[in-house]
């Protein structure tokens, strides 16, 4: 019996360890199954992150080129507000030159007029007789003030003129200035 007895230890060892192989088998080809799920499981996390990252870089391009369209678009408007006042400026200076053209001419037949007035009603010499002959003063008071009166005259046009272009020129920096801040007028 001892014969029989170790025919069925050795088979019974044997079927141990091919029940041990099969198990280690098993094990083998489990943890090989769960690594290539896994790897597939990686593989679409992979596709979906890169799906993602691709979709975010298509938003910044996007948001991008807004932004450039919209800089681009508020610079012209800036410019063209920039170019229509200074037309109007220039305008505004033309019409402020002419005035002072009008003006001049205005305050010269106004000035002709009263050195002709006091040349005919308060005629007579000065009664300084050292003046030079042909001066204001050696003309007559009233060609004295005549004179006064033109060079008055022509400092409060040439103070008139200062203060329209400087009046221009204050509302065209004005409107540049809302113009550009996208303030209302």
């Amino acid at each position: 019996m001892s014969h029989a007895l170790h025919h069925v230890r050795q088979r019974g060892a044997l079927a141990v360890q091919l029940s041990m192989a099969a198990l280690a088998a098993g094990l083998v080809a489990g943890a090989a199954g769960a690594w290539v799920v896994r790897g597939w499981q990686a593989g679409a996390q992979l596709q979906t992150e890169r799906a993602a990252y691709a979709r975010d870089l298509a938003y910044a391009e996007a948001a991008t080129t807004r932004a450039v369209e919209d800089a681009r678009t508020e610079e012209q408007r800036r410019t063209a507000a920039m170019q229509e006042i200074a037309d109007a400026t220039q305008a505004s200076l033309a019409a402020v030159r002419a005035d002072a053209v009008r003006a001049r001419a205005a305050a010269d037949r106004l000035r002709n007029a009263a050195t002709a007035y006091a040349a005919a009603h308060c005629g007579g010499a000065s009664p300084d007789t050292a003046a030079a002959p042909g001066s204001a003063s050696a003309a007559g008071p009233g060609l004295v003030l005549a004179d006064l009166f033109g060079r008055a005259d022509d400092r409060a046009g040439e103070l008139a003129a200062a203060f329209d272009a400087a009046h221009a020129a204050g509302l065209a920096c004005e409107r540049s200035y809302d113009a550009l801040t996208g303030a209302a007028p």
